[in-house]
């Protein structure tokens, strides 16, 4: 399964190897980079994601079977797992900025990668804007 992301960065790929500019390898170098970082993040959140799950299904356990949670006296056990419930939320909601962010870094190295396919297919090699 590919989403349309990973096909756009596909096809951005052909055309750099089809557009024979220099910068191509630098472009193939920080869409490598950049797909590592997502790779990685993603690992992250995965792992966040099941010690989080872990800690809920702690909690359910307490709530249901402990009777100290009845009764208002939270034991070690408890606010272990508490602990990290709250923590694998923060780290979720931090890699999900995260993950935005490198979304729009990605998306504006494809604009970049895209520039430079054009240029080099129209013949205007690093135009430049009128100095004043």
């Amino acid at each position: 399964m590919s989403t349309e992301h990973q096909k756009q960065t596909a096809f951005l790929r052909s055309l750099i190897h089809h557009s024979g500019t220099g910068e191509g390898r630098q472009f193939l170098d920080r869409m490598d980079e950049a797909q590592r970082h997502e790779k990685c993040l993603g690992r992250a959140a995965l792992l966040v994601a099941v010690i989080g799950l872990l800690a809920c299904s702690g909690l359910g356990y307490a709530a249901v079977l402990r009777p100290e949670f009845a009764a208002g006296r939270p034991s070690l056990m408890l606010t272990g797992f508490g602990v990290f419930a709250l923590g694998s939320l923060l780290c979720l909601v931090a890699f999900t900025g995260f993950w935005l962010w490198l979304r729009g870094a990605s998306h504006r190295l494809h604009k970049e990668v895209r520039d430079d396919v054009m240029r080099s297919l129209t013949g205007k090699r690093h135009a430049t804007p009128a100095a004043d």
